[in-house]
């Protein structure tokens, strides 16, 4: 037997039986929220979890933008050989304006000016001005570039005793695994009593006359060698090579 208080749930249920249906009134519902400090329990976990996962995903896309960097100086390392192949040994000319050259390797057109890898001398061995740039570098002004810096092509410096060189016999009583050929060069900004970074494609570093290397490859930078193996190197081991003498980055000059 079920019990109604007189009202309108009881007329219903009579209306309801009279027609053979009964139907039973279901009991609302309570839900019950997050409290204050359940909300700020799980706020706290998420951000927890956001210091911890954001440098991993940092220095896991860096990781591919330094293997990316690598690829493309092995690609202009090949390409340089090739060159070297079809032009009597010859290396390329490294710095237009700096050696008062036609053109260079790279396609500058001056020290601290544009650059055009299309009209580079290694242009028809790469064909890609992806290879030109390192992707951390994309998008990255070049300040010690006048004009529109943002937009310059151009990552990476050749060594620069190696302007005109016969190649092969200029390492005929070197290690070819430990003469720098290439290296990626920074961008700036400019330090007090040192250059503001990249600007011409040519790497000097003799005679106190140092160029600097990238800053965006965790404490070192990428560097291709002249057997065309490609390294990411330390600054304590750069620092080493660039100054112990007998000078390893150095060659005979024939």
């Amino acid at each position: 037997m079920v019990c109604w208080k007189l009202g309108k749930p009881f007329f219903k249920l009579r209306q309801n039986a009279a027609k053979g249906r009964v139907h039973f009134m279901k009991p609302a519902s309570h839900t019950r929220g997050f409290t204050l400090i359940e909300l700020l329990v799980v706020i706290a976990i998420i951000a927890i979890l956001a210091a911890i996962l954001f440098p991993v995903f940092a220095q896991a896309r860096e990781r591919g933008r330094t293997a990316m960097c690598l690829s493309n100086l092995r690609q202009l390392a090949l390409s340089v050989r090739m060159y070297v192949d079809d032009n009597n040994g010859r290396m390329p000319s490294l710095a237009k304006e700096y050696f008062g050259t036609a053109n260079d390797w790279c396609g500058s057109t001056g020290t601290r000016k544009p650059v055009y890898p299309q009209e580079g001398q290694l242009w028809p061995y790469v064909k890609s001005e992806k290879v030109y740039l390192c992707p951390s570098d994309k998008n990255k002004p070049a300040m010690d570039v006048v004009g529109t810096p943002r937009d310059y092509k151009l990552s990476y410096s050749v060594n620069g005793v190696l302007h005109l060189v016969k190649l092969d016999a200029a390492l005929a009583s070197r290690d070819p695994a430990k003469v720098m050929l290439m290296i990626h060069e920074s961008r700036g900004p400019a330090v007090a009593g040192q250059p503001g970074g990249i600007n011409d494609g040519l790497y000097l570093w003799k005679n106190n006359n140092w160029d600097r290397p990238a800053v965006t490859h965790y404490d070192g930078t990428t560097i291709v060698y002249c057997d065309q193996h490609a390294a990411r190197i330390s600054y304590e081991q750069l620092y080493r090579e660039q100054t112990t003498v007998p000078y390893q980055w150095d060659v005979d000059t024939p």
